[in-house]
């Protein structure tokens, strides 16, 4: 009987064999019509494969840098730079031209802004609130900073352009729903408080402002802006009280109102309606608990610092009344929650 040509010698390699065999089933799929199976793709070193988030670092990076940092550096230091320029005398130009040509430079911000609300939305923010900051300042030029001031704040009438900066900035933070912009429209409230100087202005202001950021956190969801509108608050008081240094008065504690404490005792219970009417009273969090600490502690702080520098007469009548006033709202904190 004649050797089979397909069989091998046993002492072939056993390579060789592998390679007849693999050829033999290639044949016979061949024949059968049977799809040969690809081949299976050459595996690519760990150390070449890149994630697609670390991929994408690098991209997000250099946007985050270009449209934030940046952005944030170049408008900052072009506001910067045109607030200086409207500080400056020009003795030679007509008082109100300085203001005339801030107020175009914020015009032109803001409509800017309004281009690029929606290809360039976080510059377009941070452009508005520049436009924002210099219309005030430009309408600060109008009192301050010229040879010869274009108006008074003597007279209620001569303080309306600022009020009404002031309530166009806080139109435009309430409208665009930001918290930064309110806050920034509400600090230019604060600063036009004490570059009027007079006491009732400044009080009044005061409660109106203090109200203003009560309601806004309430209303749009903003504890933190509540939060730092009790700093802002307190501080405008201690400013004035203590003869408004800003403006370059000696500093001298003011005796006039002789209600001007009470006044602070009233931002306090202003201040806590923040924390009663909060709408997650469920949870105390970081920002009511600090909230009361805050506003307790500096409120009293401040009371206390007025009444000793200049009510020693009526020391003792005005810290039973705040007496009465903080125990009041611990019993009414208690009350509503336990707390």
């Amino acid at each position: 009987m004649p050797p089979d040509p397909n069989q091998l010698p046993a002492d072939f390699p056993e390579s060789v064999r592998l390679a007849r065999l693999e050829a033999r089933l290639a044949r016979l799929e061949t024949h059968l019509g049977v799809p040969t199976e690809p081949e299976p793709p050459t595996p690519v070193p760990a150390a070449d494969i890149v994630p697609p988030a670390a991929a994408g670092t690098d991209d997000e990076f250099e946007f985050e840098v270009g449209q934030n940092w940046f952005a944030v550096a170049g408008i900052l230091a072009l506001a910067l730079g045109a607030a200086f320029m409207l500080s400056l005398p020009y003795a030679r130009l007509p008082a109100g031209v300085p203001s005339l040509v801030g107020g175009l430079v914020a015009a032109g911000l803001f409509l800017l802004a309004h281009v690029w609300r929606r290809s360039f939305e976080l510059v377009a923010g941070y452009l508005r609130g520049a436009g924002m900051a210099l219309l005030w300042f430009a309408t600060l030029r109008l009192y301050f900073f010229g040879t010869k001031p274009v108006l008074g704040t003597e007279s209620l009438a001569g303080c309306l352009p600022l009020v009404l900066a002031v309530a166009f900035n806080l139109a435009i933070g309430w409208r665009r729903k930001s918290p930064w912009l309110t806050g920034l429209a509400l600090l230019s409230g604060y600063a036009t408080a004490l570059a009027v100087g007079s006491a009732w202005f400044v009080l009044g202001s005061l409660g109106l402002l203090s109200a203003l950021t009560v309601a806004a956190s309430l209303r749009a969801g903003w504890p933190r802006l509540g939060f730092a509108g009790i700093p802002l608050g307190y501080a405008t008081y201690l400013l004035w009280a203590m003869g408004n240094p800003l403006r370059g008065g000696a500093i001298r504690f003011a005796t006039e109102p002789a209600a001007a404490p009470a006044l602070v005792l009233a931002l306090v219970a202003v201040f806590a309606v923040a924390s009663l009417l909060r709408p997650n009273r469920e949870t105390e969090d970081a920002v009511p608990c600090l909230s009361a600490c805050f506003n307790c502690g500096l409120g009293y702080l401040l009371f206390l610092t007025h009444t000793v520098a200049a009510f020693k007469p009526d020391l003792a009548v005005a810290h039973g009344l705040a007496s009465a006033a903080f125990l009041g709202l611990a019993v009414v904190f208690w009350l509503r929650e336990r707390s």
